[in-house]
């Protein structure tokens, strides 16, 4: 890098910042009413010191120290920030932090941070240089910053509070797109709430876990090991708890870890401990299905009739058969039979080649002028069951026939 452009940098990053004071010396510092020990520390942030000093007395409740400065050009930051980082050893009695800024006492930007944003320790206050809490005369001349004071206040008179310290207070301009990112990044505020840092070394201290911080756009969480690919390092997996026996119950609606075995299988609903596997309930199983019908519902059936009702039998094992017939009273004899086929060849069901299976099936014969029920409970390896019924040729045609069936999966 050449000395041109090196110094062109330079001067670029000055343009960036403006610190009215550093807490290296107590020099033209003066310590208002009711505060001692004004002196430097070497607990710091920036630089070598910090000043630090003491609200000890109960005539005010304010802890002020200020100073009269060089004039001071910080008109390139009127519309950008201020920063101020100041420790406090306790928040017990402190009701707010101030920075007055301006030409002397009586004129001058007062900026005001309430002590519920502040926090025990080091604080990085932030604030908007053209937003000041409270405009004292004519307020600041920006092009002439002559005069700055910090005041602690307390939340009375007979309040005390010791070991405050101020590291530095500085003018930044706001990062204008394009610019480049320092590795040297200080962070004001995270989630709207001041930073904590360490007293010690000036780091972030655990931000708390009640802190909420609203995530916009597109956040993506990735391992370090793809799909089929050997295991290594500390790739993001889904986990749970391992357990031996069943996790105790949580309340209603509250969160709940994953179970698993202790070789890494995850319990389903049902998992028996006793067997380490997963139980299937088979609710409403197949072999409690029926499919119920009306299989034939005739009246005054004519004489001479031989006719046929025709049940299919695939995929069901079991079949019942009711029929109701009117008795002996007609003068037409009705006579119902059981037949079946094995046949499956695509042939048409009336099409087939039937065998009486009367028998076979209920011990009779068959069934005449009279009511009859079949329960058939072992497995039927038929294709069709028909029910054959025929009536005599004595001129009635009044015999009547009704016959219930329920098919079994």
């Amino acid at each position: 890098m050449s000395d041109d452009t090196k110094k062109f940098k330079k001067v670029w990053d000055i343009s960036k910042q403006l610190d009215l004071i550093k807490g290296e010396s107590i020099s033209g510092w003066t310590a208002g009413t009711d505060v001692t020990n004004l002196a430097t520390d070497i607990v710091h942030l920036t630089g070598k010191y910090s000043l630090t000093f003491d609200k000890s007395a109960t005539t005010v409740a304010v802890g002020t120290i200020s100073k009269t400065l060089d004039n001071k050009n910080g008109n390139l930051f009127a519309l950008h920030n201020m920063k101020a980082i100041i420790n406090l050893s306790s928040l017990t009695d402190v009701a707010s932090v101030s920075v007055v800024i301006g030409k002397d006492a009586s004129h001058n930007n007062v900026y005001t941070v309430a002590d519920s944003l502040l926090a025990t320790g080091w604080n990085q206050l932030d604030f908007d240089c053209d937003d000041p809490t409270t405009v004292n005369g004519n307020g600041i001349d920006w092009y002439n910053i002559s005069y700055i004071a910090v005041t602690v206040t307390l939340d009375g008179a007979s309040d005390t509070l010791t070991n405050i310290l101020i590291d530095s207070i500085s003018l930044f301009k706001l990062e204008e797109s394009g610019g480049t990112v320092s590795e040297n990044v200080n962070l004001a505020k995270v989630g709207g709430s001041t930073t904590p840092v360490s007293a010690t070394n000036g780091l972030l201290v655990n931000l708390g876990v009640n802190n909420d911080v609203d995530v916009t756009g597109e956040v993506t969480a990735v391992g370090d090991v793809a799909h089929d690919a050997v295991d290594s390092g500390k790739p993001i997996k889904i986990g749970g708890i391992a357990h031996s026996s069943s996790q105790t119950a949580v309340s209603d609606a509250d969160r709940v870890n994953a179970d698993f075995t202790l070789d890494g299988k995850q319990k389903m609903a049902g998992f028996n401990e006793t067997s380490n596997a997963n139980r299937n309930n088979n609710v409403n199983s197949l072999n409690l299905q029926y499919l119920g019908d009306t299989l034939i519902d005739e009246t005054n059936i004519p004489e001479t009739t031989t006719a046929y009702a025709y049940i299919d039998m695939t995929g069901y094992r079991g079949l019942g058969i009711q029929g109701e017939t009117s008795g002996a009273t007609p003068t037409d004899v009705l006579t119902v039979t059981l037949e079946a086929t094995i046949q499956d060849d695509g042939t048409a069901m009336a099409s087939c080649d039937y065998q009486d299976v009367t028998n076979a099936l209920t011990g009779s014969a068959s069934f005449v002028d009279t009511d009859f029920i079949a329960l058939i409970d072992t497995p039927l390896p038929v294709k069709y069951l028909r029910v054959k019924y025929t009536t005599s040729t004595d001129g009635g045609d009044d015999a009547d026939l009704t016959v219930y069936i329920k098919k079994l999966y």
